[in-house]
């Protein structure tokens, strides 16, 4: 089993470095998005609510996979906890509590919210602020509401967390039905002639 708890914890490794792979890409690709409209304010005719629209629609796309890989990553810390640190505690046991004290606070969930949060507020006012005399139509609006209610949504899955204990208890679910299936399957090959 020593096997398997390494390669879950490569796994689980693997999932962060996703996190902050689409964490570094959004950032540059916000940037230069935002750098290229500030330096071509003067020839480009695309209207602000348009250019917040679609950062925020990747933004909020990006902050939803952030949040998917992390709730990956809680399955498996869930899995390691009921079948491989049940008896000593392990990393996980002990993240588990040191995030129950408390002290675990501002996590890695809580600084990817800042920073996609700081990248919607500038995906806003950068566009506006260059085009603010532009007037909008009323589509723009209904567009920026309906996006940024998309990005909201997915901010607010990134600071929620995610349900590990409920994880925990499937995992022990299983584990008990894996034994009941053993011990079963036991008593019905001793009953056989």
């Amino acid at each position: 089993m020593d096997a398997e708890y390494e390669s879950l914890r490569q796994e689980i490794q693997a999932w962060q470095n996703r996190r902050f792979t689409i964490l570094a890409a959004s950032i540059t690709l916000v940037s230069a998005v935002l750098g290229l409209d500030v330096v071509q304010k003067t020839t480009v005719s695309v209207q602000w609510p348009l250019v917040t629209s679609l950062l925020w629609f990747f933004l909020g796309s990006t902050t939803t996979l952030t949040w998917y890989a992390g709730r990956a990553n809680a399955k498996i810390a869930a899995y390691l906890i009921v079948f491989h640190e049940k008896e000593n505690f392990g990393w996980e046991s002990r993240l588990k509590k040191l995030k129950e004290s408390g002290l675990d606070w501002f996590n890695l969930n809580r600084m990817i919210f800042l920073i996609f949060f700081g990248l919607g507020i500038l995906s806003l006012v950068i566009p506006w602020s260059i085009r603010c005399s532009q007037l909008i139509a009323k589509w723009h609006i209904l567009l920026l509401v309906s996006v940024g209610a998309w990005f909201i949504f997915s901010l607010i899955l990134l600071i929620w967390g995610y349900p590990r204990q409920n994880y925990k208890e499937k995992w022990i679910d299983v584990n008990n039905k894996e034994h009941n299936l053993g011990v079963q399957g036991t008593a019905q090959t001793s009953r056989r002639p």
